[in-house]
């Protein structure tokens, strides 16, 4: 890759709805209201803490929840449709930034040529070599240059951290 210095732009910033099933939506405002929800007859799912609930809503509307029991039910598949949605249109290698593990192991099912990010692709992603980058904003917020190999960053699930957000959108929004 040739690293010749370029005219910055501004990223262009696009949020994508996702309409909740009627089912999962269900769930999430059980969840929200009583701090439970009952996925089916043998699956209840319950939160003890304010934060916890919080932390399940985020789960349900990425399309996946731990039971009590830590197992992953999957709740709905919107999110990863628009995913692969989104990479069609695309025109570049794209990041996608995930939170859960549950959502990376989706991910690469519904994405086989997705590569999950560790320090011994960065030079492949910057060479143009790898069409779809999985990125934790922890593995991928600090000390990257990743600019070179795409343009398209896909926010599957955000994290709680401002700081780590905005660390891994400058991966790709760097000078050059």
């Amino acid at each position: 890759y040739e690293e010749a210095a370029i005219d910055r732009f501004e990223p262009n910033i696009h949020v994508v709805g996702i309409d909740l099933p009627a089912e999962a939506r269900a769930f999430y405002r059980q969840m929200e209201k009583l701090a439970f929800a009952e996925i089916d007859e043998k699956t209840v799912i319950t939160a003890s803490t304010a934060a916890v609930v919080t932390m399940k809503l985020r789960q349900i509307a990425a399309g996946f929840i731990y039971d009590d029991g830590r197992k992953i039910v999957e709740v709905h598949r919107e999110n990863i449709k628009a995913t692969k949605r989104l990479l069609r249109e695309f025109d570049s290698p794209t990041i996608i930034v995930y939170q859960f593990t549950h959502e990376l192991e989706a991910l690469k099912r519904a994405i086989p040529q997705g590569v999950v990010f560790d320090s011994d692709k960065e030079d492949d992603w910057n060479r143009g070599k790898i069409p779809v980058l999985f990125l934790h904003p922890r593995s991928g917020g600090h000390g990257l240059n990743l600019q070179f190999g795409g343009h398209h960053m896909i926010i599957y699930s955000a994290s709680y951290s401002l700081e780590q957000m905005s660390q891994v959108v400058k991966r790709i929004d760097r000078q050059g």
